[in-house]
């Protein structure tokens, strides 16, 4: 019960706010950080696909074979995005795509 028959909020309504407070850090940081990613670059599993935007320069990643469980790409800076894109590993299929 969120009132309790005395009229106020009860124990369990702070409860629920409390929740919904300490999440919203976590709610703003997924948003802004793009998908499997985070600021130092996307791990990429084998089987999978994934599109990258990265510094002006877009790509589909597709890991198959790979040693592991699948290719680690590092966007942190650009000379990083840079030579990964310049140098993908051969287990993994690349295709340049639309940066919109």
């Amino acid at each position: 019960m969120i009132i309790n028959t005395m009229g106020k909020p009860s124990a369990r309504l702070f409860q629920i706010l409390f929740f919904l407070a300490s999440m919203l850090p976590v709610l703003v940081w997924s948003a802004w950080n793009d998908g499997v990613g985070g600021e130092n670059g996307f791990n990429v599993p084998n089987g999978g696909s994934l599109q990258i935007k990265q510094w002006s320069t877009c790509r589909e990643l597709n890991p198959s074979g790979c040693p592991g469980t699948g290719v680690f790409v590092p966007t942190k800076t650009q000379l990083e995005w840079r030579q990964f894109t310049s140098n993908i590993p051969s287990c993994v299929s690349s295709t340049v795509i639309s940066c919109q």
